[in-house]
């Protein structure tokens, strides 16, 4: 993959809209859209470059979740 040898990436989990991108996250045991900022992308992984701490928990399919 290109990388940045601190760079956070996440699964292919990122949404993009209007707005930009974003990802869902759980906060408060309540799913959450987080705005964030990428940039590289390779073999199925996005980078985190803004946005995003690295304890965060990152919803990879968030219709999963809701009711």
């Amino acid at each position: 993959m290109n990388q940045r040898p601190d760079g956070l990436t996440v699964p292919a989990a990122v949404g993009s809209d209007g707005d930009g991108n974003f990802v869902s996250t759980i906060t408060n045991n309540r799913l959450t859209r987080l705005a964030i900022k990428t940039g590289l992308t390779d073999n199925g992984r996005i980078e985190v470059t803004a946005g995003l701490s690295e304890n965060a928990l990152v919803v990879a399919n968030p219709r999963a979740c809701q009711r």
